[in-house]
């Protein structure tokens, strides 16, 4: 039991050691916008932004709101997540997202831009609120605790919100540096494979390149889009998802390897100075000649490897046969996804890109022993196909409508965060630490026991009396060392934070088409998967087109 004890001892220590030095986290990419700095924070000169000293606002409130936007009563909820922002609290960046998606949903969209743009700021500034993260990731400091500042998932969909309002307003300049800052998120992940698969950023960035005449450009975005596109289209989901996956086993089966390896075969470097040794130390015989070598001597130098090593190539041998084979099935399966649609959306004559939210965007919540994994999943939603119909005219062509844009694809996708690591970390701390109490309480009440025997034949014999007090010692000792670990992994708190934007939709569909300047009537038919039509989704509204592009973005709620 001591020994198991000690064992113990050392994995706090090294867990600790690991927590109490660990930095602060960057959580997001800078930015290059021409658009003057929001003031909607303050700042102390430094660019440490600081959070208000009025309370955090309840959960309850927050939910107020949701329920509030689900039902349709946009003007409660902007209302009370206005209210929010001007608390400027850490979580002034989720307040500003939500009240984004509630503009968005009632058509303003001035309003909408600036809530996404205080949102955007923050989530891509690195020094924010710093002492705040620098407090999260301490060994007794919560996650919660830090600024919000969005998954790698929901900071793409903010500058996809932002680019998209900045085109409405002719702003390509920006909207084209919004869509990169989207693409940098999107590339901070874990899985190559997943990396940039967000499609509708490329094709909007080579759109943009081409509205500002930038035609080389706008290719090589197209390209990317392409890649994109076939990487994340459903058709190829469950192979992308099988390859990455052997990926991810390939590059850990590599590293075993390379450890075993240094381990059990001499660096060059090493083996040079052993012979320089070999040769200081061994006197020449005469009449030996040393330039001829032997067959001995030839295998001598080459080392034997073991049946681990020998077992660990021929699994890497295996598994990239297997990358390879779905590969080519990927490749295969690419060939059959049309990718029409996406030259549509590029081509700048189609004047107008009506852009359809439908159902809600994925829910994250704790799960774990300790509440330390976060993970994502959705409610369903009926909608399952959307027409449109302009001036009611049957003139819609489904094979032109840009679909597969999920956000709970990119979410799960997105892969593990830096914070994850420092979370297990905590999770591990506050589990060793509670295992060690309690073998050293199990450990206090033996040794007290053992004392007052100890006693009890002192009183009698006269005998031990010395052991029994220097056992009751020992056993006080232990106690209150005991206590230390139980009060260590009482405060340590591994809680993942679930805090997320929940008013996102699940899907965003878009619909490039060629419209004449002026009034047009516009009627938004949704339908189930047995195509039955959803009277109640159904929308009509009027939309005048002006010169020059047209953004009409439009929610579905259910």
């Amino acid at each position: 039991m001591v020994k198991y004890v000690l064992k113990n001892l050392v994995c706090f220590l090294l867990i600790a050691v690991f927590l109490f030095t660990q930095s602060t986290i960057s959580l997001a990419q800078t930015t290059n916008f021409n658009h003057p700095k929001s003031e909607s924070l303050e700042s102390n000169g430094s660019d440490e932004l600081k959070p208000a000293e009025g309370k955090i606002i309840p959960k309850e409130q927050a939910m107020d709101g949701e329920f509030a936007f689900y039902s349709g009563d946009f003007a409660k909820a902007s209302s009370l997540f206005a209210a929010f922002t001007k608390t400027k609290d850490k979580d002034f960046a989720l307040w500003n997202n939500q009240l984004g998606s509630i503009y968005l949903a009632a058509g303003d969209y001035k309003q909408a831009l600036n809530a996404f743009l205080d949102a955007y700021y923050l989530m891509n500034n690195v020094s924010a609120f710093s002492r705040l993260e620098s407090r999260a990731v301490s060994l007794i400091g919560e996650e919660r605790e830090k600024a919000y500042k969005g998954d790698p998932y929901e900071k793409v969909y903010n500058s996809l919100y932002v680019a998209l309002l900045l085109e409405r307003e002719h702003d390509y300049d920006n909207a084209l540096a919004a869509v990169k800052t989207g693409i940098l998120c999107d590339s901070d992940v874990e899985g190559g494979l997943y990396k940039s698969d967000v499609t509708l950023l490329y094709l909007l960035a080579a759109r943009f390149e081409a509205l500002r005449n930038n035609q080389p450009m706008s290719d090589e975005y197209f390209q990317k889009a392409q890649e994109a596109y076939l990487l994340s289209h459903p058709i190829n989901r469950g192979v992308v998802s099988d390859e990455q996956s052997k990926l991810n086993l390939l590059s850990q089966k590599q590293k075993e390897l390379d450890k075993l390896m240094h381990r059990e075969i001499p660096s060059k470097e090493d083996k040079e100075d052993e012979d320089e040794e070999e040769r200081s130390v061994t006197p020449k015989r005469p009449g030996t000649n040393f330039s001829a070598k032997t067959k001995a001597d030839e295998s001598k130098g080459v080392p034997k490897k073991s049946k681990k090593v020998l077992a660990l190539e021929a699994e890497i041998k295996e598994l990239e046969t297997a990358i390879a084979t779905l590969t080519g099935v990927r490749t295969d399966k690419g060939k059959e996804i049309s990718r029409e649609v996406l030259k549509q959306v590029v081509d700048k004559n189609n004047n107008v890109l009506f852009v359809i939210e439908l159902g809600r965007g994925p829910v994250k919540y704790p799960i774990g022993q300790y509440g330390h994994i976060s993970i994502f999943t959705s409610k369903p939603y009926k909608a399952n196909s959307v027409i449109l119909l302009v001036d009611k005219k049957d003139n819609f062509d489904g094979n032109k409508s840009l679909c597969n844009n999920d956000i709970l694809y990119q979410a799960s996708t997105r892969g593990g965060r830096l914070m994850d690591g420092i979370l297990k970390g905590k999770a591990q701390f506050k589990e060793t630490t509670a295992q060690i109490s309690y073998q050293l309480s199990q450990m206090s009440q033996q040794m007290s026991n053992q004392a007052n025997q100890l006693q009890m034949q002192a009183s009698t014999s006269g005998t031990y009396s010395n052991a029994g007090a220097g056992a009751s010692y020992a056993a006080a000792g232990l106690a209150v060392i005991s206590l230390a670990f139980a009060i260590g992994s009482a405060m340590a708190n591994p809680a993942a934070d679930v805090r997320h934007w929940s008013l996102l939709p699940a899907e965003i569909r878009v619909i490039p088409m060629k419209l004449p300047v002026g009034l047009h009537h516009i009627q938004l038919q949704v339908s189930d998967a047995n195509n039955s039509i959803i009277t109640e989704l159904c929308k009509e509204f009027d939309v005048n087109i002006l010169e020059g592009d047209n953004i009409i973005i439009r929610r579905i709620i259910e």
